[in-house]
């Protein structure tokens, strides 16, 4: 079973949501607007070294971080973090049955909800 989240209009499968993704999705937020590491580092206080291990996948951001990482580059709070919590639900769970059953089961209450998760 092939599971499949959707973050702001987008959907992914489980494979493409990982610390990899998440830190060229970061890395193209930064190249996008012209700054170098250094720069994006000092305005949200993070050493450059470790914001350019989580643009590598080495590491995700902390919450904290995520929600600095969101102020400086003006998206939403709420993509950021469901994207770091999605990546780190993948990196934890990913090959486990179960929790691919558990995501299914948190989509279908989604639905019941009337939250929509598909485009």
């Amino acid at each position: 079973m092939l599971t499949q989240f959707v973050m702001t209009a987008t959907v992914y499968t489980m494979c493409e949501i990982t610390a990899e993704a998440f830190g060229r999705w970061l890395r193209s937020l930064r190249e996008d607007r012209g700054e170098s590491l250094r720069v994006v580092g000092a305005e949200v206080g993070m050493d450059p070294s470790a914001l350019s291990r989580i643009e590598h996948g080495g590491r995700l951001p902390t919450k904290e971080q995520a929600a600095d990482l969101a102020g400086h580059f003006e998206i939403a709070r709420t993509d950021i973090q469901a994207r770091r919590i999605a990546a780190e639900f993948v990196m934890k769970y990913g090959e486990d049955e179960c929790a691919q059953r558990a995501v299914g089961l948190v989509k279908e209450s989604f639905e019941c909800y009337g939250t929509a998760t598909d485009s």
